[in-house]
């Protein structure tokens, strides 16, 4: 059964990972053209600048860590006079999800390029990712 739930949601992924695709290249390539203080208006400062081989480089990252709470679930059978019992325990595992932005700037502060990355990079521009394409 595992297994062909695993078989099911293999499309959904890759097309889940077909929209990020496509939804962030929207977003980033929004910028190109545009002077650098317009993107932090909107954006928030970057949470670094990096110098390049003679490039400007201003970067944004958005980190979340889960941790799903742990939870231990008990079955007990009756042998007879004997009962036995058996605890399993799920859970307390911690994941980080991680989306960072990265967009160079020429000498006059223009967009001209960008690149992004991650694995919680948004797949439709809703909630917390609404306000990343250019208005």
């Amino acid at each position: 059964m595992n297994k062909l739930k695993c078989l099911l949601l293999l499309p959904l992924l890759f097309l889940t990972g077909c929209a990020t695709t496509q939804v962030m290249n929207g977003i980033m390539s929004s910028w190109v053209g545009s002077n650098i203080d317009e993107v932090v208006v909107q954006w928030g400062y970057p949470h670094e600048q990096r110098d390049f081989r003679g490039k400007t480089l201003y970067v944004w990252n958005r980190n979340t860590t889960l941790t799903m709470p742990q939870t231990t679930s008990t079955t007990a059978n009756m042998y007879g006079n004997t009962i036995y019992a058996n605890s399993t325990t799920t859970g307390g595992n911690t994941t980080h999800w991680s989306c960072q932005r990265i967009l160079e700037v020429d000498k006059n502060d223009i967009v001209v390029s960008y690149q992004w990355g991650g694995n919680n990079c948004p797949f439709a521009e809703m909630m917390q990712y609404s306000n990343w394409r250019k208005k």
